[in-house]
């Protein structure tokens, strides 16, 4: 339980340590929401929270308009919006509940509320995973990764390919998980494996990885 409360001081400091941005300057639009939303940048601070409203919402800080700051793409059969966020910017995006999550960030700062099925690509980030379910996947390098799954709402799986990086996973209280680790020279903490338990596949490299019960 210390290592899990140590790691979520340690995103607390690090999202305070982050460049700050003028709140009163930001832009905000509104666009249609598709079933995918993808995010995409570098060098950058995102938030992405799933809310009750039918479209995406959009609020963006830094210099330039709008445009300068994200590029907004759209699938021609309107499954997919992609958001591609300019380097050094500030970007908090609310979708619709039920909205699926794909993330591609580097060197990046990025925190995620109530979305169910998460897909993550990262390196060199800090990454908070908070109250989400579904399929849960993250592929990270020399990353900061700490997982909240959601205790009201079904979590299908959860699968880790990490390698020099740390991952924290707290799991809603009375579930535990079934495991399937390989952890090469890594620090790893887990609690004994449940029958029913959510799937959880964990491979490492020399990782620091804490999986526990929140």
């Amino acid at each position: 339980m210390a290592l899990g409360i140590a790691a979520a001081l340690a995103f607390v400091v690090r999202r305070r340590l982050r460049p700050e941005f003028d709140l009163a300057s930001g832009v905000a639009s509104e666009i249609d929401a598709a079933p995918l939303v993808v995010i995409r940048g570098a060098f950058d601070d995102v938030t992405v929270s799933a809310t009750d409203g039918p479209r995406v919402e959009l609020s963006a800080y830094g210099p330039g308009a709008l445009d300068e700051i994200v590029g907004i793409r759209r699938a021609a059969d309107g499954s997919r919006l992609t958001l591609d966020v300019a380097p050094r910017r500030r970007l908090d995006v609310y979708v619709p509940r039920g909205t699926a999550l794909r993330l591609r960030v580097a060197k990046s700062s990025t925190a995620v509320f109530g979305i169910d099925n998460v897909d993550v690509v990262c390196a060199k980030s800090t990454v908070g995973l908070h109250d989400v379910g579904g399929r849960i996947r993250v592929r990270a390098a020399k990353t900061a990764i700490d997982v909240d799954l959601a205790r009201d709402r079904e979590t299908r799986s959860v699968d880790a390919s990490i390698a020099k990086s740390r991952f924290d996973l707290a799991l809603p209280p009375k579930r535990g998980g079934r495991y399937d680790v390989d952890a090469a020279k890594s620090r790893l903490r887990l609690p004994a494996s449940v029958e029913d338990g959510i799937p959880i596949a964990v491979r490492a490299a020399r990782a620091a990885i804490d999986i526990h019960a929140a």
